[in-house]
């Protein structure tokens, strides 16, 4: 799709800079999303854990939830 977007561009040059700063910008929005696992993607400590309350029975099902485990 990006090489069809490259192509497509070239092809109209000038003609509809409005509509290549928006294919830019998704194409931007899409890598950016697909960076933001790794980027938020860090071990807990045990630390972090106990603090997290992820260990503790009453609150572990929602400390989970809210840390995106399973």
């Amino acid at each position: 799709m990006k090489r069809l977007n490259q192509i497509w561009s070239q092809e109209q040059a000038g003609k509809n800079s409005e509509l290549d700063a928006a294919s830019d910008r998704y194409e931007l929005a899409y890598q950016m999303q697909s960076a933001a696992p790794e980027a938020v993607d860090f071990p807990r400590s045990e630390a972090t854990r106990k603090l997290d309350a992820m260990d503790e029975e009453d609150t572990r099902a929602f400390a989970r939830l809210l840390a995106g485990a399973r």
